[in-house]
């Protein structure tokens, strides 16, 4: 038992590693091999996930286990969003059946978790539209984390999932519900419960708050506070530009940050200064899809290559419009023999989607 649980520990950090370094594909064997031996050793059955032992497992082996469904849930979310085999949705509402029960026998312990999972579940039903679900989920998530920092605001990891909550929240209002009010509320108190943290222990929390930032940046430009907008995004690049984050996790939010200044100027008709950024951004999600060849950084380069045709577009640039979709096709086609039949579909149908914008 103690080999199995250190083959499930080993398995559990090796898929993190990948995930981080190569994406979510190769580190799902490893995780769903973590799942199936915490199942076991918790006494469940792998494909129904009900308790087939007769034996009380401990709330140590129910909790891991509940940590390797979340995550196995979360890649299921990331890669197959719509597949009926595999059940993100069911495995994050097990972990919670479980997870209550961690909470009912240790309340101190395993609130915190108990309000992850709900946010997980929340999270996955946005995924699915189903908005008053998912705001019913994420809102019992919110209370529960709100309850601890009143409790406890010297514990920081209960300040932090209570900013992840507002964030959240604060999106269904922005995309969903049309309440821009709300919507700016609580991006602007997650920012700032954020920015106490980072006040605190910059190193630490740098990147939580260039998250918040980028994030309330987001939700100026939707109602139209272009200038505070623009305040915010510079704010977050300048503390990425001497940032403690893992180096690929800093390039892809510096690639958001400088899309989204693009998109602000050219909304202000700067078309110079979207042209730029738009640029910076393009180079970057280039060389991020170069390396790493993941769906991740296939959507990224996509999106930064259709807004920097876009801005060239309407500064009638076409000489260079016409380079930068040459460029784009050429790599595209570099990359389509080694890749399976669902990502050349998705190459096709960017390249019918850049020669619809030009």
């Amino acid at each position: 038992t103690n080999i199995e649980k250190e083959y499930a520990s080993a398995n559990y950090l090796y898929a993190t590693y990948l995930q981080i370094g190569n994406g979510d594909m190769e580190a799902e064997p490893y995780f769903e091999e973590a799942f199936r031996i915490r199942a076991r050793l918790a006494g469940y059955n792998v494909d129904t996930l009900e308790r087939v032992s007769e034996d009380r497992p401990s709330i140590e082996d129910l909790f891991l286990l509940c940590r390797s469904m979340d995550q196995l849930a979360y890649i299921y979310l990331r890669l197959y969003p719509n597949s009926s085999t595999k059940g993100h949705l069911r495995l994050f509402q097990k972990s919670y059946k479980i997870m209550k029960e961690c909470a009912k026998r240790e309340p101190m312990s395993y609130r915190i978790h108990l309000a992850t999972t709900l946010y997980n579940i929340g999270t996955s039903y946005l995924n699915t539209h189903k908005y008053d679900v998912a705001m019913k989920y994420l809102e019992k998530a919110l209370n529960i984390d709100k309850a601890l920092v009143i409790e406890s605001p010297e514990i920081h990891l209960y300040t932090r999932n209570y900013s992840y909550d507002l964030e959240r929240i604060s999106g269904l209002y922005l995309w969903t519900i049309k309440d821009y009010i709300k919507a700016e509320e609580a991006a602007l108190e997650a920012s700032l419960v954020i920015e106490n943290l980072y006040t605190y222990n910059p190193r630490v929390y740098e990147y939580d708050y260039v998250d918040k930032l980028y994030w309330l940046a987001v939700v100026y430009q939707e109602i139209g506070k272009y200038d505070e907008a623009l305040e915010k995004s510079f704010s977050s690049l300048r503390i990425l530009e001497n940032a403690n984050a893992c180096a690929i996790k800093t390039e892809n939010r510096i690639m958001d940050i400088k899309k989204l200044v693009a998109e602000i100027y050219a909304k202000k008709f700067i078309y110079n200064k979207a042209n730029e950024f738009a640029s910076d951004a393009f180079i970057i999600a280039k060389n991020l899809y170069i390396r790493s060849n993941t769906k991740q950084h296939f959507e990224q380069f996509k999106y930064a290559t259709k807004t920097r045709v876009s801005i060239l577009q309407r500064m009638s640039d076409n000489e260079m419009a016409e380079s930068v979709i040459s460029d784009c096709i050429a790599l595209l086609n570099s990359h389509s023999d080694s890749l399976g039949e669902s990502q050349i579909m998705d190459i096709l149908e960017l390249k019918q989607e850049i020669i619809e914008i030009w």
